[in-house]
């Protein structure tokens, strides 16, 4: 078929390699808890409170590995795979790049530790001994006993013995382990367990670790140093009397004290002199030291931070904020996330947190009117004042409160830059001066059976909308700014509630539980459209959270993905190449999908905002006026994987490139003569962009393979 084809003047395709995927910025609640830092085979590996994180550039910047609460400190190194203490005993591997998880069944994990073909193993039960790290037997003969009680019958008790452990360590010839009784010593097998109390005092002890005849213990704040193969103890040093510590460690002929709430404590002689090296860090809440490529590390309530003795951040990617809520605000973006508002400018790469210093239990939903923020929130006291809504003019920089609607809220607020609207439950009020003055509208029909509360009013062009909430799913509309409603959900399958609406040109769109339809006549009528998108039950599917137009496309976001419409809407693909898959929904009311500068970002389910820039998914840019008609041949298409592209005219010195949707090159080839080619393209599953182009013409075309 013949095409109409712009040539390509200043930009071709070439260039979009560059930023073709989704990339993370880093936020909007950067730094979260990581509590334990180690590498496997070449790449680092981070414990963060929503997921395992990795890095393949020594800690540069960092991706999600594994979705999930990895916030655990008890891990070690044996063979090239890390041993994770989770709710079992997690392995993770690589080889050549390609990750995989294992888990065994283990009670209650205390520690691990390592020789060079040993691997030990702390628990409730007792001690235990691997050597591949897949059998283990038990090391408790000589450990102290504990009881366990628990009701066997309304009026019977029964009990079990068990052995106590806390923590375990090896030198060369024996093994150390720290109990509720004291320190325990046995040969490096586990034969025989015997006290070595001598210097000690009668408490619990929670750690201990070795380092030739060099050991050391620690008991609630207390530290104790032997030099002599566990013989004898002396007290080496004491933390504050609240302190707790977290971890001990031996590292480059140092030893470590991971305290929650001194911050990093270390010797270099030993246990001789101790000192602390906390420059620079705001959390002294710390887990865990690594030395990696030259540098130490260190993992904590203030993320990763690197430099000793100045510590800097240094853990790109490592963000943990969950379903954010975003808009676009005067000079940047805004996010709600984790219960607060997060602004960032248009010239920062940094995130602030701009409600710090409010009272929250739960941030709920965030609008721009007349260039002021209106944030909604819930109080976390029941008496905090009852504020419940503030407003701010100048990004989050300062904040004051705004009237009350009613007695009740939190409120979910909606704007159209001048007029602002929010609702509880059935209630929906409007305000035309930004917030301060509320008027509640009358005469809109109550909640259905299944479900309850009215949302805020959308403000079209011509019409105001709200969406209500029954069995089918309700939409009412007003032409009078409120005074009267008419219902226009008619001859049409809902599926429940309706989650979003969204108005483009003469087109409203409004999506169900799973499924997009559109209207041209203000919703007098509607049709069904966004096939492409994930169908009821599928992988992927979800409700829809957001949609905007930018160069006459359409993005939209469900769930974990966000998907591309080049015939307003009708059909989509997805785009998501670069973000993180989790499995979860969206934010729980506003949209996670928000269009500023050419750039798209989208809100992730657990791992922040990403950004993709879409002038790479534009395959003409600069188009002059000059046209050339190709007579191009693509078939089959679809196909299983192998195409021919036919011409009608033999062309010199063609390029023929393979795109994903978002940009990406993934083959190119050159022809000094072109006129029909088979390629094979097996193996290629979707829909991908096909580009050829010569010195007199350029195309793209999609093409799909089954």
């Amino acid at each position: 078929m013949k095409f109409l084809l712009a040539i390509l003047v200043t930009l071709s395709l070439s260039l979009v390699g560059h930023a073709q995927v989704w990339q993370t910025i880093d936020g909007p609640n950067p730094r979260p808890m990581v509590k334990a830092l180690y590498e496997v085979n070449s790449y680092v590996v981070a414990n963060g409170t929503c997921s395992l994180f990795s890095s393949a550039d020594q800690g540069a910047s960092y991706e999600p590995l594994r979705p999930g609460h990895h916030n655990t400190s008890v891990y070690t190194i044996y063979n090239g795979k890390a041993y994770l203490a989770e709710s079992d005993l997690d392995v993770i591997e690589n080889s050549w790049g390609n990750w995989s998880f294992s888990s065994q069944t283990h009670w209650h994990i205390s520690d691990l530790n390592s020789s060079s073909n040993r691997i030990y193993m702390a628990t409730e039960e007792g001690a235990k001994l691997s050597v591949n790290g897949t059998f283990w037997f038990d090391i408790n003969n000589g450990l102290p006993i504990w009881w366990s009680y628990f009701m066997t019958g309304p009026t019977t008790v029964d009990s079990a013995m068990y052995h106590s452990s806390n923590s375990i360590c090896a030198n060369n010839t024996n093994l150390f382990a720290a109990t509720d009784s004291g320190v325990y010593r046995s040969p490096v097998d586990g034969s025989s367990w015997q006290p070595v109390n001598t210097g000690l005092p009668i408490a619990v002890f929670d750690h201990v670790r070795c380092s030739g005849d060099t050991i050391f213990a620690s008991s609630q704040n207390d530290i104790y140093r032997s030099i002599d193969n566990g013989a004898s103890w002396n007290l080496s040093w004491s933390l504050g009397a609240s302190n707790q510590i977290n971890r001990l460690k031996i590292l480059n002929d140092s030893v470590f004290v991971l305290t929650m709430e001194e911050g990093l404590v270390y010797s270099g002689d030993f246990g001789a002199n101790w000192t602390t090296a906390n420059t620079n860090l705001e959390l002294l809440e710390v887990w865990d030291i690594s030395f990696i490529n030259g540098e130490y590390h260190l993992a904590g309530a203030q993320g990763i931070s690197k430099g000793f003795d100045n510590w800097l951040s240094s853990d790109f990617g490592v963000v943990c904020s969950y379903a954010p809520t975003m808009l676009e605000s005067q000079d940047g973006i805004v996010a709600v996330s984790n219960a607060d508002v997060y602004y960032l400018g248009d010239d920062s790469t940094s995130w602030i947190n701009t409600t710090k210093d409010i009272s929250i239990w739960k941030g709920t939903s965030i609008a721009m009117v007349n260039d002021y923020l209106v944030f909604s929130l819930d109080p976390d006291t029941l008496y905090d004042s009852l504020n419940r809504n503030y407003m701010s003019p100048d990004n989050g920089v300062t904040w004051s409160s705004l009237s009350q609607m009613g007695p009740y809220g939190p409120y979910n607020v909606a704007s159209n830059g001048t007029l602002i609207s929010a609702n509880y439950q059935d209630s929906v009020y409007v305000s035309n001066d930004g917030g301060y003055n509320w008027d509640l509208i009358a005469g809109l029909p109550p909640s259905g059976n299944f479900c309850s509360g009215n949302a805020p009013v959308f403000f079209g062009q011509n019409y105001w909308f709200v969406r209500g909430c029954d069995d089918v799913g309700r939409l009412s509309r007003s032409n009078d700014n409120g005074a009267t409603w008419e219902n226009v959900d008619l001859n049409i399958w809902w599926g429940g509630t309706l989650n979003g609406l969204w108005e483009f040109g003469d087109t409203l769109f409004a999506a169900a539980l799973w499924g997009l339809h559109y209207s041209t006549d203000d919703g007098v009528t509607w049709d069904y459209c966004g096939h492409g998108l994930p169908e009821v039950w599928s992988t992927g599917a979800s409700r829809i959270f957001g949609m905007v137009q930018w160069h006459g496309n359409l993005y939209l976001s469900m769930g974990d993905f966000v998907y591309v419409s080049f015939n307003n809407g009708l059909t989509f693909e997805i785009i998501s190449e670069g973000l993180p898959v989790t499995g979860s929904s969206g934010p729980l009311t506003g949209t996670n999908l928000v269009l500023r500068n050419d750039t798209l970002y989208f809100g992730s389910t657990s791992y922040g905002i990403y950004s993709m820039d879409l002038l790479a998914l534009e395959p003409f840019l600069n188009v002059n006026e000059q046209y050339s008609v190709v007579d191009l041949s693509i078939y089959p298409n679809p196909s299983d994987g192998v195409i021919t592209v036919s011409l009608e005219e033999q062309v010199q010195d063609v390029e023929l490139g393979i795109y994903t949707l978002s940009g990406q090159l993934i083959r190119s080839d050159d022809f000094d003569q072109f006129k029909e080619e088979a390629i094979d393209l097996s193996g290629l599953k979707g829909a991908y962009l096909l580009k050829l182009s010569s010195a007199d013409f350029t195309t793209v075309e999609r093409i799909v393979l089954q």
